[in-house]
């Protein structure tokens, strides 16, 4: 049941309280995870053409049919 998030905190605190050493209670913080996006040349190719691309060219459509609609 260690695995639990919490309950080890919650174990070492018991046990600092029941040897009097209230000091040493606290909730310890949390290792990092590694957390790092592994991305293909593809899909790291199509992120950029997405980003640098679509993105900005869908915005100017309808920038141009919102113009087109109201001229």
């Amino acid at each position: 049941m260690l695995g639990i998030p919490g309950n080890a905190d919650l174990f070492m605190n018991t046990v600092n309280w029941l040897a009097q050493q209230e000091t040493l209670i606290a909730i310890r913080a949390r290792e990092p995870e590694d957390r790092r996006v592994a991305l293909t040349p593809l899909s790291s190719r199509l992120t950029l053409l997405t980003t640098l691309l679509l993105v900005p060219g869908l915005i100017f459509l309808a920038g141009a049919y919102t113009w087109w609609r109201r001229r």
